[in-house]
């Protein structure tokens, strides 16, 4: 799954995502949304601080995790 500038994307029912978190370098959960059941999901990042984030992806083969930075 992509990450932009603001969205990550491309999070579909193929996945089977259940859940999309996003945590900061010290490993801190900011930010949570359940995604089961979505045929076409996206997060929005546009409400976080500049900064270096995980966003991971639960889903039904396990948790992929992307690096996102924020400018």
């Amino acid at each position: 799954f992509p990450v932009t500038i603001d969205y990550v994307s491309n999070i579909n029912a193929n996945m089977k995502a259940s859940k999309v978190f996003v945590s900061n370098i010290e490993g801190k959960v900011i930010a949570t949304q359940t995604a089961s059941g979505v045929s076409n999901y996206t997060f929005d990042m546009s409400g976080v601080k500049a900064g270096v984030y995980f966003v991971n992806v639960a889903h039904a083969s396990g948790v992929e995790t992307v690096k996102f930075v924020k400018q």
